[in-house]
């Protein structure tokens, strides 16, 4: 592995996409420092700003996780349809470490599961099902604080999200969920970027 050490005058978070592009990075990894209700506002906001605004897959890794292969790994899913190099990369960590894999299909107040989410559930177990995945519904989880709950309750020791690029308009009125979960939670978080 090269370590190349980059020095600039302005916030990464503003040309995190052009760096990645440049050095042809496939992972960008960073440190946090805490979680929680009470120190959101003061630790993780340059980790919650990157995936905000990266295209790039994000490994957000808090200062008390274990440095060992995650044995369970939670995949909070939205049921939205993702782009072939999504599948891939979900694909490849786990054959990588062979975890006991729980997929959470988290149910937005505004999309009810039912018709309409059959063909995305039909992929997601194209894709997941060789690694006899536990499928976990929910309607109460829309938030970071509910999926910490069920990953500390299945005791996963990462957290798979997806985040996707969305205009300035929706930006500046609500959070990214990918963003608000990596202040919150205290597990390791891979957030990947879908189109």
């Amino acid at each position: 592995m090269t370590v190349e050490t980059l020095v600039g005058e302005q916030p990464v978070v503003d040309h995190i996409n052009e760096i990645c592009e440049q050095y042809e990075v496939d992972l960008v990894v960073m440190g946090t420092k805490g979680s929680g209700k009470n120190t959101e506002r003061l630790v993780g906001s340059t980790t919650a700003a990157i995936i905000n605004a990266a295209r790039y897959p994000i490994l957000s890794v808090p200062e008390s996780a274990p440095l060992a292969p995650a044995k369970d790994i939670l995949f909070a899913s939205d049921l939205q349809a993702m782009d072939g190099s999504v599948e891939e990369r979900i694909s490849r960590l786990i054959n990588l470490l062979h975890p006991k894999l729980y997929v959470l299909n988290v149910d937005r107040k505004e999309k009810e599961f039912g018709p309409d989410t059959s063909f995305e559930l039909r992929q997601l177990h194209y894709l997941l099902d060789k690694y006899h995945p536990e499928f976990i519904f929910t309607e109460d989880a829309d938030t970071a604080e509910g999926v910490e709950r069920i990953a500390a309750d299945k005791q996963a020791a990462m957290i798979i999200t997806i985040h996707r690029k969305h205009g300035w308009l929706y930006n500046l009125l609500h959070s990214s969920f990918s963003a608000a979960l990596a202040l919150y939670t205290d597990k390791v978080m891979l957030s990947l970027y879908n189109e």
